[in-house]
């Protein structure tokens, strides 16, 4: 059974500033510029977002990694709605995109606004 809440943690915070992004850091040439948990319900700490940032940052300098939290409900409607609109696959990656900005998603009307913010 799943917890109800995702509790982002100090030891995740930990592993993926100080360990998970910087490995990844010029994979294959690219850069790190976002990361991102899916959960399957809802979630706290979304405020260890910026702390991961800030982590990222003293190991990939000159980074402004940005990471975003999202229900697994949240993403799927967004998929739907990219999908039922017919947005163009360049458009969908940009809305997409626009939503890692360190804050969290429950609903997809909540990622669909984050790219008019």
């Amino acid at each position: 059974m799943y917890r109800p809440k995702f509790p982002l943690l100090a030891k995740l915070v930990t592993h993926m500033g100080s360990d998970y992004l910087p490995n990844y850091q010029g994979y294959k040439g690219k850069n790190v510029s976002s990361f991102g948990y899916v959960t399957v319900s809802d979630w706290g700490g979304e405020c260890n977002l910026k702390k991961i940032m800030e982590k990222a940052s003293v190991t990939i300098s000159e980074s402004n990694v940005q990471g975003a939290l999202i229900t697994a409900n949240a993403l799927l409607g967004f998929l739907d709605y990219c999908l039922n609109n017919e947005i163009e696959i360049e458009e969908r990656k940009s809305l997409f995109l626009s939503c890692f900005t360190n804050k969290g998603y429950r609903t997809v009307a909540e990622m669909l606004r984050s790219e008019n913010q």
